[in-house]
């Protein structure tokens, strides 16, 4: 994970961990295109807190779910500490193989759906047309969105049928076999009590998210976010579904959280909490003003 790094005078430089470039990104409506982002540029250091504010259908929450990777861009490209999340016409990185390649060299290789075309190396050689099965995007997606990335979204998106304790372990219990799980499960549910404990919800572990408040569900969807330690957090409106004073404990407590070194990237309509952040991304007409 990118951090903040001390220099020996006691200032910090700043470390970007993810960065985007010419994003653009339209939807069909029938016949019509309708463009939403047309060429973001934007870099975004380790540790900081960023608000991107902007009207409503300005593309704020569109360009948080392409920096994300929960969207696809039609074209421009996003850094995660130096790795492209996408390929170059707006594909997905797709894993072939997680610990080895064909030949058994341990290394990641990845490779897009469809036939793909011969292309010329760096040493001049062309790479011969390779016919690739169909492969699902989520594979890379999910592996990175749950590993690096956390989320937290205006309307909380718990599991009403399982207790507090349960949605908070989902996010480590992902993409584990049986044993793994077994192997680690106290020790990844004293994190998940942990967290609890940090929001707040320390006396509600059993409880089912009908009965919670609406602050407490979105405590539960902040301590779920952190289960697996994310290098970025990204929050989608966290204060818009909550009345004025609960949404300002809600920001408090990303505030400490961010106090604690966790980067945030949030999307909001409250200016005057986007003037509590580091830094102000205003977008206009799917652009940055």
């Amino acid at each position: 994970m990118a951090r903040a790094i001390p220099r020996e005078n006691g200032a910090v430089c700043r470390v970007s961990i993810l960065r985007c470039q010419d994003v653009h990104k339209s939807y069909s409506l029938g016949r019509t295109e309708l463009p939403v982002l047309r060429g973001i540029d934007l870099s975004f250091d380790a540790g900081r807190f960023v608000a991107i504010i902007g009207n409503s259908g300005s593309g704020k929450s569109t360009l948080l779910h392409v920096l994300s990777g929960l969207d696809v861009p039609q074209r421009g490209q996003v850094w995660f500490e130096g790795q492209p999340l996408f390929e170059p016409e707006g594909f997905r990185r797709i894993p072939i193989g997680r610990d080895s390649d064909a030949n058994g060299n341990r290394a990641r290789q990845w490779q897009r759906p469809g036939p793909l075309k011969a292309s010329g190396g760096s040493g001049g050689g062309t790479s011969a047309a390779v016919a690739a099965p169909p492969v699902s995007f989520n594979m890379h997606r999910d592996e990175l969105l749950n590993r690096s990335f956390g989320f937290v979204f205006q309307f909380y998106h718990l599991l009403p049928e399982f207790d507090v304790l349960e949605n908070v372990l989902l996010p480590a219990m992902v993409g584990r076999s049986m044993g793994n799980w077994l192997t680690d499960r106290v020790r990844t549910e004293e994190r998940a009590r942990s967290l609890l404990d940090s929001v707040g919800l320390g006396d509600r572990l059993a409880h089912r998210p009908s009965e919670l408040s609406g602050g407490e569900r979105q405590r539960v969807a902040i301590a779920r976010a952190l289960m697996n330690e994310p290098a970025v957090l990204f929050a989608d409106e966290p204060t818009g579904n909550l009345d004025t004073r609960t949404g300002r404990e809600i920001f408090d407590l990303l505030k400490r959280l961010n106090a604690a070194g966790q980067t945030i990237i949030m999307v909001t309509h409250d200016r005057e909490l986007a003037g509590r952040t580091d830094q102000v991304v205003q977008i206009v007409d799917g652009r940055v003003q």
